[in-house]
């Protein structure tokens, strides 16, 4: 049988959106909502939220800017519908986090279809389902606990990856921007650091090396495990997380299973009451 390893509040929250923004933008007609879920290659199962709607559709200059936050096709509809258009951007990043794409098809006064593609991951067996619940379990009671400062600029990425920590037992503070980030850490206690480096104010790597010397400093010998959330793949930015005072590094968009697992490696490197966390190369 095929187990779903999807992420079902990200879907219902994508499902939620698209149809509400299709509602909106129709005045008379329907709105349809069709699920549907198919393989796509080596077994990989994937789940298509297709909205069709006979609104007032989209031109082709403005579907180029459409999935940006706060932005509307043009500013007549803004006032006419009312909104921002948010829910477009947030569905695309939701979408995005889970690997999928959204595709548009439109034509102006003649409504719109939007449709999400999101990967399930492939079939496996009861088995198969059981060892991945043992390991889930097994990962919820070592993370419980567990504090984390997550520093993120970006709202929905903050949201998503509270939700993620959250549903593991772990304590969750945020910051905005690195400057916060750098004194919350100054005058709380955390466990990791989770830290986005593209960010207003003071970015990730100026801020980690400012919470290392604020350390250095301290009074006492504590040393905050900092784990780097950037899109940023190659070698010479990991060797910039390093040079910055940073432990590791986890490429965005990241999975829970991701996630989960470097706080499981790194959370039984930092005893939570003891006062040094041992570093390590990425």
């Amino acid at each position: 049988p095929q187990h779903f390893i999807g992420d079902p509040v990200r879907l219902h929250q994508v499902m939620l959106n698209l149809v509400g923004n299709a509602v909106k933008f129709t005045e008379r007609g329907e709105v349809a909502l069709i699920i549907s879920c198919s393989p796509e290659h080596n077994d990989e199962m994937q789940v298509c939220i297709e909205v069709r709607d006979t609104g007032i559709g989209i031109s082709t200059e403005a579907q180029q800017r459409l999935f940006a936050a706060f932005t509307q096709a043009d500013n007549s509809t803004t006032r006419r519908f009312g909104g921002s258009g948010l829910g477009l951007a947030i569905s695309k990043r939701l979408v995005e986090l889970m690997q999928g794409h959204i595709e548009l098809d439109t034509v102006k006064g003649s409504g719109s279809t939007f449709r999400a593609f999101i990967p399930l991951g492939s079939c496996v067996t009861t088995s198969e389902a059981g060892e991945r619940t043992q390991r889930s379990e097994s990962s919820n009671d070592s993370l419980k606990g567990l504090r984390v400062l997550l520093v993120e600029d970006v709202a929905t990425n903050r949201m998503v990856a509270t939700a993620m920590l959250k549903k593991q037992g772990i304590e969750v503070a945020t910051a905005e921007n690195g400057s916060q980030a750098a004194d919350m850490a100054q005058h709380g206690h955390y466990d990791v650091i989770l830290m986005d480096i593209r960010m207003p104010v003071m970015d990730g790597y100026e801020a980690s090396a400012v919470i290392r010397s604020n350390e250095a400093l301290g009074p006492s010998a504590h040393r905050t495990v900092i784990i780097a959330l950037t899109a940023n793949a190659l070698e010479s930015d990991r060797q910039a997380c390093l040079d910055a005072g940073m432990d590791d590094f986890l490429s965005k968009p990241f999975t829970r299973d991701a996630l989960y697992e470097i706080l499981l490696r790194w959370s039984h490197t930092n005893d939570r009451d003891s006062s040094a966390a041992k570093p390590a190369s990425l």
